[in-house]
């Protein structure tokens, strides 16, 4: 059995702290808020559903209720509210984000795949508030694409580089900079020159 570890001294525990399951075969961590007080993750069901999961000392291993057979926490913000991930939604892998506060918000596609068009779209980094996510997608046309998510604006297109297909936003936004990074900087993108 594969559990999800927390490694901590700011909790006022020093070690390895075990995170626990829902009662499946595995579980795996897979970020960690700025002060240790959120992890986020994935856990297998006793019947074999795989559900996102976010922990908290005082809650422990809460399910994200994204209400899906299907769903991985993958990101939490920096101050810990928001939490991101992917789930299956009819034939597509579709980002999410979701608080306590806000509920589950589908993060839709900046380059048109939503709903029950088949398709793909990845996170792969938040802003410190939440506020910021970026990723790539993919849509019908099978051209993957770097695409930033606001709260305000919803899905943006980060275009592609030369018209080859922008693999991913790796990290486009370090803990230590802003949200704007990732607007004024170039994506990252597959395959390289």
């Amino acid at each position: 059995m594969l559990l999800p570890l927390l490694a901590t001294s700011s909790l006022g525990q020093g070690g390895l702290f075990d995170l626990g399951t829902f009662g499946g075969v595995a579980a795996s961590a897979a970020d960690v808020s700025a002060d240790g007080a959120v992890v986020v993750g994935r856990a297998f069901q006793a019947t074999g559903v795989v559900s996102a999961f976010y922990w908290t000392p005082v809650a422990g291993m809460q399910v994200v209720p994204v209400g899906l057979d299907t769903a991985e926490a993958l990101l939490v913000s920096a101050d810990g509210p928001y939490v991101v991930g992917t789930a299956r939604f009819f034939q597509a892998v579709e980002a999410f984000r979701w608080s306590a506060a806000s509920g589950l918000e589908r993060l839709g596609s900046a380059s048109g795949s939503t709903g029950s068009s088949p398709g793909t779209t990845m996170p792969r980094d938040i802003s410190d508030d939440g506020g910021v996510i970026v990723g790539w997608n993919v849509a019908t046309s099978s051209q993957e694409r770097a695409f930033r998510w606001t709260a305000a604006g919803g899905p943006e297109d980060l275009g592609t580089r030369n018209g080859r297909a922008s693999r991913r936003v790796d990290r486009c936004m370090p803990r230590s900079r802003s949200p704007e990074t990732c607007k004024t900087s170039a994506p990252r993108t597959w395959p390289r020159s």
